[in-house]
């Protein structure tokens, strides 16, 4: 299979599974996956700056970016905090297993049989260190949309204290204000 179906696959057909999912969990997820796109997008440009990795071929219309960065990456964080959001736990486990499929399998096939990309300056092992991190920082994100952070900060710090210029008034007065 060539590069140019490859990588427009990686690139459509991830979009046509959402048709899968509900319109109200795709409303829910779908600012994940465009936070999953920027971050993508910058952590894969800095590795180009850095040469953590070589572009070896992209499909026109792209100049350095691969497709999968907007199909599959944000697709798959989609469907997984479908299926594990509001389970940490079983949230990283998934995205490990997963982190390990692309780290070890799948950009395997592209630098060995296709010649896409290659590593220069990462191994396999930190770039499984790096999506680690990366679905950590989705997930929080994913907390920030739903509020899920500004309730546990409210517990967390809020003993229901108040100025002084918001406590009542004395009651005698009030009292004798009425009379």
């Amino acid at each position: 299979m060539s590069q140019q179906i490859i990588s427009w696959s990686l690139f459509i057909v991830p979009w046509l599974t959402l048709f899968f999912m509900k319109r109200a969990d795709i409303r829910r997820y779908i600012p994940a996956a465009l936070f999953t796109i920027v971050t993508s997008t910058i952590i894969y440009d800095i590795g180009i700056k850095f040469e953590w990795w070589v572009i070896h071929g992209v499909p026109y219309p792209f100049y350095l970016l691969q497709p999968f960065l907007f199909g599959l990456l944000p697709v798959m964080s989609m469907w997984l905090l479908h299926f594990t959001y509001g389970r940490f736990g079983m949230y990283m486990v998934t995205n490990l297993v997963f982190d390990i499929a692309f780290a070890y399998f799948f950009l395997g096939y592209f630098t060995s049989v296709n010649g896409i990309l290659s590593f220069a300056g990462m191994n396999r092992f930190q770039n499984l260190l790096l999506t680690l991190g990366h679905a950590v920082i989705l997930y929080v994100y994913q907390m920030s949309q739903e509020e899920a952070l500004v309730s546990v900060f409210k517990n967390l710090f809020s003993r229901n204290l108040q100025p002084a210029a918001t406590k009542p008034l004395l009651r005698n007065n009030d009292d004798k204000s009425r009379k």
